[in-house]
C-alpha cells in the first residue's frame, strides 16, 4: 500500500476540520455572542438574512447601558467552583515497607508540579472558558527540548470535537489548532517541510473566533520574517487494529505536512471539562443569563433616557413667537415678544419600572448564584454563621460542576504520571521546601528509564524514586473548614485547643508567610532562662544576688525548661537509688 502524499495528508486534515466547523457553526456563532456579552458588548446579534453579526446602534441623543450582571454571575460561579481546592493524593500500589515513603515522595512530586506547571492558573482559565462556552480542554505532553512535562489550556474554538459525544474518549478523532511563529516552527526538531510553509498571519483557525479577535485588535502583519505566524492543525486519530488501539498524529500548517507519527497509546493526551452533565455540545452557562440581562439593559437605558430628556425641562411657546435667551453674570434672561413660554409639568416615572428592574436582578441571581457569593448579604445578616449558610446553599447548587472539576483534575494527574513514567529516562531532581522551611531535594525516574543500564545505575546510586504507570491517583476536595475567613479562624482555634492540629497548621491557616521563623523564635524564647532576659539585667546587683540564691534552692522549679528538666531527672535518680536501698 502506497504511502499518502503530502497533499493527500494535508487535504485529509483540512477536510476533517472543515466538516467539524460547518457542523458546529450554530454553536460557534453563539459562542461569539457569549464572548462579546462577557466583555460587556451586550448589543450584538446574529442576522440570519446576511449571515453576519450585527450591532445595535442607539439613536442620536439616546444611550444603551450594558449592565454587567451576567459577567458578575459568571465570575461568582467560577470562584465558587475553584474554591473547592482539588488536590492530588497518591495511593501506594503495593504492600511493601517503602510503599508509603514512595507514595509520599510521588505525592510531593505532584504538589511541586502543581506550582511548576501553574495548574491553578490553568484551572482558572479552564473553568471560565467552560462557563462562556460549553466545554474547555487541558492538554498535556512532554517537551523533549526542555526535558519537561507541559500543561496547556484550550477553549472550545481551538479544540474541535465531533458532535453527539459525552466524553472526549468517545471521539474517533480530535483536531487541535494553535498559532506558531516561523522561528518556533524552524526550531522544532520534530517538524519537516517548514521552509515550504505559506504564512498567513491569521488570528485563529475558527472563523467566528477570528471575527471576534478582529473586532478587538487592528490588522497586524509582523515586519520581520521570523515573527510571521501560521495556523498549525494537529489531528489525533484513533486507529483500531488487531493488537488494540493506537494513535496517529498528523500535524499540518500552511499547506505542508510537518509530521505524521503513530504512538502506542489508547487515550488522548487531553482532559475535557464540562461543568454540567449531558453532551459536549450544549448551551453554555452564560446563555441562560443573556436574555434576562438584555431586558435589564433595556429598562435601565429607558430610565436614563427618560431622565436625560425630562430633567432639561419642556416648555410651550406660541407658534411663530420669538424667544431669545441670554446668560451673563447677572443670571439668565429670557426675552419674548408676545406670550411668555409656559413650563410643562415633569411626569414621574411609574413605580412598576423599578419593581420589574428588581425582579430582573432577582431572576438573574436565581439563574446563577446568590448574593452571598457576590459579596452582598441581605440586610441584617452580619454573623459569619448566617453568611455561611447562604454560601453553603450556593455550593449545594454547584455540586455537579465541583465534582466534574475533581474528576478532571484526577484524569490530569493520571496522564502526568503516565508521561513521567515514560519520559523520565534519567533521574530528575525535584526541589521543594520541607516542613521546617528547609530545602528538601530528591530525585525521581520513570519506570521506562529503569529498563536502561545507565538509568538504572544512576537511580540506584542517587536513591531515586521510581514513578510507575500503575500508580493510582485520587483527586480529593480539600476541606475549606468554613466558607468565611472568620469562620475558618474560629474553627482553627477550636481544633488547636482540642489538640487536633499543631502550631504550624494554626499559623498557616491564619496565612502567616514566615511560619518557620515564628516557630523558631518561639522555641528559642521558651528555652531562655529568666536570668537571661533584658528585664533581669536591669535589676540592682543586690537584688540579682538574692534572686539567684533563691533559684538555686533544690525545691524551686526553675523557669528555664531545660534546667527544670535536669532538676527533675536528678530527683528521679535520687528516688530510684532510695528504692533500691530499701
Amino acid at each position: 500500500m502506497s504511502r499518502p502524499s503530502n497533499d493527500d495528508t494535508v487535504n485529509k486534515v483540512e477536510t476533517l476540520w472543515k466538516q467539524l466547523e460547518d457542523a458546529r457553526f450554530r454553536y460557534t456563532r453563539q459562542w461569539y455572542i457569549n464572548w462579546a456579552f462577557y466583555e460587556n458588548n451586550h448589543f450584538v446579534w446574529w442576522r440570519k438574512s446576511t449571515q453576519t453579526v450585527d450591532r445595535v446602534n442607539p439613536p442620536k441623543g439616546t444611550v444603551l447601558r450594558a449592565i454587567p450582571k451576567a459577567r458578575r454571575q459568571v465570575e461568582g460561579v467560577q470562584n465558587l467552583i475553584l474554591s473547592a481546592e482539588p488536590r492530588w493524593v497518591i495511593i501506594p500500589d503495593e504492600q511493601t515497607e517503602d510503599a508509603d515513603e514512595v507514595a509520599k515522595r510521588v505525592n510531593q512530586f505532584l504538589q511541586e508540579g502543581w506550582q511548576h506547571w501553574n495548574i491553578r492558573a490553568l484551572l482558572d482559565e479552564m473553568v471560565l472558558y467552560s462557563l462562556i462556552y460549553p466545554y474547555s480542554v487541558l492538554g498535556v505532553g512532554f517537551d523533549s527540548i526542555k526535558d519537561d512535562i507541559y500543561v496547556d489550556v484550550y477553549d472550545a474554538f481551538d479544540i474541535a470535537l465531533p458532535l453527539n459525544i459525552k466524553d472526549i474518549e468517545e471521539a474517533p478523532y480530535i483536531i487541535k489548532t494553535t498559532i506558531m511563529t516561523k522561528a518556533d516552527l524552524d526550531a522544532n526538531p520534530n517538524f519537516s517541510n517548514t521552509s515550504k510553509i505559506v504564512y498567513d498571519n491569521r488570528l485563529a483557525a475558527s472563523q467566528m473566533k477570528e471575527a471576534r479577535l478582529s473586532d478587538k485588535f487592528a490588522a497586524f502583519k509582523p515586519q520581520y520574517e521570523e515573527f510571521q505566524t501560521v495556523i498549525v492543525k494537529e489531528a489525533w486519530i484513533k486507529e483500531k487494529t488487531k493488537d488494540g488501539v493506537r494513535m496517529r498524529v498528523i500535524t499540518v500548517a500552511g499547506g505542508q505536512k510537518l509530521r505524521e507519527e503513530v504512538y502506542d497509546m489508547h487515550q488522548y493526551p487531553f482532559v475535557l471539562y464540562k461543568p454540567f452533565s449531558g453532551p459536549v455540545y450544549q448551551p453554555a452557562f452564560i446563555e441562560k443569563l443573556i436574555p434576562l440581562n438584555k431586558s435589564l439593559d433595556v429598562f435601565v437605558s429607558q430610565i436614563e433616557n427618560f431622565t436625560n430628556v425630562m430633567v432639561r425641562g419642556r416648555y410651550l411657546k406660541q407658534k411663530m413667537a420669538t424667544i431669545s435667551r441670554l446668560v451673563n453674570e447677572d443670571g439668565e434672561i429670557v426675552e419674548y415678544d408676545t406670550v411668555p413660554p409656559q413650563p410643562m409639568e415633569i411626569p414621574t416615572l411609574p413605580n412598576f419600572l423599578f419593581v420589574h428592574t428588581n425582579n430582573l436582578e432577582k431572576w438573574v441571581e436565581e439563574s446563577g448564584t446568590s448574593t452571598a457569593a457576590l459579596g452582598k448579604v441581605p440586610r441584617g445578616v452580619r454573623a459569619y454563621k448566617a453568611i455561611e449558610s447562604l454560601k453553603q446553599s450556593d455550593f449545594a447548587n454547584l455540586r455537579v460542576p465541583i465534582m466534574n472539576l475533581q474528576d478532571t483534575v484526577q484524569k490530569l494527574s493520571e496522564k502526568i504520571i503516565d508521561l513521567a513514567a515514560t519520559n523520565y529516562l534519567l533521574p530528575k531532581t525535584i526541589y521543594r521546601m520541607g516542613d521546617e522551611d528547609q530545602p528538601d531535594y530528591f530525585k525521581v525516574i520513570g519506570e521506562e528509564g529503569m529498563k536502561h543500564p545507565l538509568g538504572q545505575e544512576l537511580a540506584e546510586r542517587e536513591n531515586a524514586i521510581v514513578i510507575k504507570k500503575s500508580f493510582r491517583v485520587k483527586a480529593s476536595i480539600e476541606s475549606a473548614l468554613s466558607y468565611t475567613e472568620e469562620g475558618k479562624r474560629d474553627t482553627l482555634r477550636e481544633l488547636y485547643s482540642a489538640g487536633l492540629i499543631d502550631k504550624r497548621t494554626l499559623l498557616e491557616g491564619f496565612k502567616f508567610g514566615n511560619v518557620g521563623e515564628i516557630l523558631e523564635r518561639t522555641k528559642e524564647e521558651t528555652n531562655i532562662s529568666m536570668t537571661e532576659t533584658p528585664d533581669f539585667q536591669l535589676l540592682p546587683d543586690e537584688l540579682k544576688q538574692h534572686i539567684l540564691e533563691y533559684l538555686t534552692q533544690p525545691e524551686v522549679m526553675l523557669q528555664n525548661p531545660l534546667a527544670r528538666a535536669e532538676t527533675m531527672e536528678k530527683q528521679r535518680k535520687k528516688a530510684r537509688k532510695s528504692i533500691k536501698r530499701s
